[in-house]
């Protein structure tokens, strides 16, 4: 399957939620907004000592995860807006089911030891509207697909002489 933003093929993996993740159209709220990633949730828990891993695809071409819905539709109709994680959101594209450390809340690596990609870095929140990343919703299946903050993108630019 191809990126449906830049056509680019798709990586296989999965999103590693770690705390609540808010929904939003607009990038800044008043009353606590719904949910982006229903399915991971720890009922009124904000932060969660083990992540809750939703399959998803990448693409490495502009960066935009896709988490997918449990029942997905053919052709997303997406609305724009804005997730709110409160921690780091990770990804792990390893075989077979994920496996936590159990110093994943503080190091983001699995049982064996390796390191999952982090896509968006959250540190201590003091504002849930200043941990906002662009995203988009299907407005039928309900399935998010956000950007990630890409190291590479982030990048200072050198000037050409």
């Amino acid at each position: 399957m191809n990126c449906e933003r830049c056509n680019t093929p798709l990586d296989e993996g999965v999103v590693l939620v770690s705390s609540k993740v808010h929904w939003h159209d607009k990038p800044t709220f008043f009353l606590e907004p719904r949910p982006a990633f229903p399915s991971a949730t720890m009922g009124r828990s904000e932060y969660y000592a083990f992540p809750i891993p939703l399959p998803a695809e990448r693409c490495r071409g502009c960066g935009w995860i896709f988490a997918k819905a449990p029942s997905p539709c053919a052709t997303h109709d997406r609305e724009p807006g804005f997730i709110f994680p409160f921690a780091t959101v990770r990804w792990w594209s390893g075989a077979g089911t994920f496996q936590p450390s159990v110093w994943f809340a503080v190091n983001g690596k699995d049982a064996a030891g390796a390191e999952c990609e982090t896509l968006l870095k959250r540190g201590l929140v003091l504002s849930i509207v200043d941990t906002r990343a662009d995203a988009c919703r299907c407005k039928t299946c309900g399935s998010v697909a956000f950007l990630s903050e890409r190291e590479e993108a982030q990048a200072p630019v050198a000037a050409a002489s």
